[in-house]
Order: structure tokens, then sequence, then C-alpha cells
């Protein structure tokens, strides 16, 4: 009787999967412009699947009527947003103003595997050719928002982003273990003292 309970203990163990492997592969993110007084926007970036050359891209006009194409590229560890000024080509384009001159969210961050929170978002590294903007950085458990106050033409930021585990109701496999080795061993005393 104590080899059957064992052995149906084992099987449950076995079957629990102890992988903490989270990815951003295969997730699907939303990029928006947020409503701006200085920009109209032609073309929102939409939704993408990342792993699959997440390049979103979006069109807007300022009130200068400078066109800009902007895109978002998002890995497993962070993104990457960028622009270019068209109207202009051989001269580069440029604006400045607010710190919400423009404004763009990237949500949906759902991690594969185990879920995961949004910790801290730093700028890693920039190319510009007047310099870093003045970003403002906001983010949520699964979303990110960066507000810059100038832009020129050509510039492309870099972002890192750090998670925690997010709180699950769900107990993780190992506690389930632990649990059923628990009962097995009550289960076991009591056969014991029934001989």
């Amino acid at each position: 009787m104590i080899n059957r309970y064992l052995k149906i203990g084992l099987v449950l163990i076995s079957g629990l999967s102890f992988s903490s492997n989270a990815t951003l592969i295969g997730d699907s993110v939303e990029a928006t412009i947020n409503g701006s007084s200085v920009f109209t926007v032609n073309n929102d970036f939409g939704t993408g699947v990342v792993g699959l050359g997440v390049d979103l891209t979006a069109n807007a006009t300022d009130v200068f009527r400078q066109d800009w194409n902007l895109t978002v590229d998002v890995f497993d560890s962070g993104f990457s947003l960028g622009w270019t000024e068209t109207t202009r080509p051989d001269q580069g384009g440029n604006i400045s103003g607010s710190i919400d001159l423009l404004s763009i969210t990237i949500s949906d961050f759902d991690w594969i595997g185990p879920q995961l929170n949004i910790s801290n978002v730093i700028l890693d590294s920039f190319n510009s050719i007047g310099g870093n903007s003045n970003t403002l950085l906001s983010f949520t458990n699964d979303s990110v928002t960066v507000d810059f106050m100038a832009m020129y033409n050509s510039d492309m930021y870099t972002f890192n982003i750090d998670t925690t585990p997010a709180v699950n109701a769900v107990p993780e496999p190992s506690t389930l273990a632990i649990f059923a080795l628990g009962m097995i061993g009550l289960a076991s005393r009591r056969f014991k003292k029934q001989s």
C-alpha cells in the first residue's frame, strides 16, 4: 500500500515543471503615439509580435509641416525608438518644445513563461545629432511610456527593461511538491500504525 502512494506521489512530482525562463519572444505588443498638440498622427504603430522583426512604424506631421517616420523595435530585454524627418532629407529637420512634445507608449508586455512585472526602464544608449532630448520615462507592470522634449533627424534611443517576478495566487511547483511529499508521509505513518 505504501508503495502505491509513493508511486502516485512520484508521478505527481515528475509532472510538475520547474522551468523559470520567461521571454518576450513570441509576445504580441502594441505601440501608440499619445495625443499632442504639436503632432498630427497620420498612421499609428499598431501591434506586432516580438522576435519576428517587430519594427512597428508610424507617421506623424508636426505643426511646421515636417513629416516624421517613427519606428519601435521590441526585443527580449528592451526596446528601441527612432525617427527620421522625411520632408527635407538633405537638411534634416528638428523640433523642440515641452516635455510632452512626443509621447510613445508600448503596452501589453506579457512574458511567455512565468509572468514578470516591469521594475525599471533604463536608457541604455542614444544616437542623436542634437544630444539627448531629455526623455521622461514612466511605466506600469506591463507598459512603458517615453516622453521627448526634442526630436532631431535620425535619432535612435535604446532602453533596457528590468523585471521582477509577478505575484501569483497559484502556488509554485516546488510548493506543490513539498505538499505532496507531506501527504505521502502522513499516509505512510497512518498505515504503519494500523499494521
